[in-house]
């Protein structure tokens, strides 16, 4: 029976991406790809990203035909979610580059269509609705959370403190992001996947030792990962991360830690339906998906071998949710992006503890900084010494002595062996510890 219902599921999974992937070209903005200029008229449905010489969006166009398109425009064009305009430019369908997917890319978020560098004849402000209003004021207000950080702090370390609260990497340097790379640490700063969940386990951690009870807790977390959320402009990956996170959260409300993998297909299951190109094509839905089984199946077996004392376990629960993390997501991150540090996890260990700090710290300064913002730059100091820490551990396991294995075209067969190695492990791990519980209860 059971078979059978996996059966159907896949069944229903493949006839609903394929359906997603269809378009009625007679209607669609993509079959004007690669022909003379066109009149489009539309909404920046996007917030805006900065790159060193230009500025990205994303143009829900409404006329002559639907569909979303990625603009590329001059860095210093001025323009804000919801923005109505009219852009006169040719359409190109997106081209793949580097070995990367980029159509695949592109396409989980349905946009089969690009612009680069438009004539912007026509700029309506305040286009798109009630709905687009209220995202554009939650825009203004991270707007503000920025400049409040980068007036209170220098460079890189306010650079830094941004990325890591809002995951906008305008204000960090190349050389730095490569650093970040190297070092397996950039997720730190990267608003989806593995980190929300981290993030949902840090909060239930502090929320525990605060002295709230479990029902208490359920709803707190859900409360402050909501804001979190909301704080950072919502963005689609961060907010399927979420519901990954929520889901372990009510596992943990309800004390059914055992039922987590069924609500986890569950949760799974309601955003492909909702976004099917997600399964394919998001690599943050599926690293986010993994960390969390790595959450509930490995982290129990990681704290029965790093037992301390109760002073400690606050260190403990940081050591085991890395490594949980680390060793789940391990196959798919060399997969994606065919790269293994020798020191990745000895970096995240020294660094990922430290985030829950400054981001507490963070949230704190934020409202003194923006009443008085001579008060948040002495009371920032803390910060800057975080961040210091994280940027000198960051330069140094980035260093040429390090070996950094670069693995290229990793076969998926790869991923198969390597799970179904941790499975075999976990079960047999299981199995050990059942039978000492059975031995030692018989004696």
């Amino acid at each position: 029976m059971f078979v059978g219902i996996c059966l159907i599921g896949l069944g229903f999974g493949w006839w609903r991406l394929a359906s997603s992937q269809e378009i009625d070209l007679n209607k669609h903005l993509s079959r004007l790809n690669n022909g003379p200029k066109t009149i489009i008229t539309g909404f920046v449905a996007s917030e805006p990203e900065i790159s060193k010489d230009s500025k990205q969006f994303i143009l829900q166009a409404q006329s002559p035909l639907a569909g979303k398109i990625l603009v590329t425009t001059e860095k210093y064009q001025k323009l804000n979610y919801g923005d109505k305009m009219q852009l006169t430019g040719k359409l190109k369908a997106p081209e793949n580059f580097s070995n990367f997917d980029w159509i695949s890319y592109l396409a989980r978020d349905q946009i089969y269509t690009t612009m680069y560098q438009p004539e912007i004849s026509l700029n309506l402000h305040q286009g798109g609705g009630v709905l687009v209003g209220g995202y554009r004021q939650i825009l203004n207000l991270k707007s503000k959370i920025k400049n409040a950080l980068r007036q209170s702090l220098p460079q890189p370390q306010s650079g830094l403190l941004v990325a890591l609260l809002l995951g906008d990497e305008e204000y960090l340097s190349t050389s730095l992001k490569d650093k970040l790379n190297l070092t397996s640490t950039r997720h730190i700063i990267a608003i989806s996947g593995s980190n929300i969940v981290l993030l949902s386990q840090i909060f239930f951690t502090i929320f525990l030792y605060l002295g709230f009870w479990r029902g208490q807790i359920f709803y707190l977390n859900s409360a402050t990962l909501g804001v979190f959320i909301l704080m950072i402009g919502a963005p689609g990956s961060a907010v399927r991360a979420a519901v990954m996170a929520w889901f372990l959260m009510l596992a943990q409300k309800v004390g059914r830690l055992s039922s987590i993998d069924r609500a986890m297909v569950f949760g799974a299951c309601l955003i492909v339906l909702i976004k099917p190109m997600a399964l394919r094509f998001d690599v943050g839905f599926q690293l986010s998906f993994v960390a969390v089984l790595g959450l509930v199946y490995i982290k129990p077996w990681l704290d029965q071998l790093f037992k301390v004392g109760p002073a400690k376990i606050y260190w403990r629960e940081l050591l085991t949710m890395t490594l949980a993390a680390q060793i789940a997501t391990l196959p798919l991150a060399i997969y994606y992006f065919g790269q293994l540090s020798a020191v990745g996890v000895i970096a995240n260990l020294l660094v990922v503890p430290i985030t829950p700090f400054l981001l507490a710290g963070i949230l704190i300064l934020l409202p003194i900084g923006f009443v008085w913002l001579g008060l948040a730059k002495i009371l920032a100091v803390p910060l800057w010494l975080g961040a210091s820490y994280i940027l000198m551990m960051v330069d140094f396991f980035s260093r040429s002595w390090w070996p950094v294995w670069h693995l290229t075209k990793i076969s998926w067969l790869w991923l198969v062996v390597y799970y179904i190695i941790l499975i075999g492990v976990l079960r047999w791990q299981r199995y050990r510890h059942a039978e000492s519980v059975s031995t030692a209860m018989s004696c």
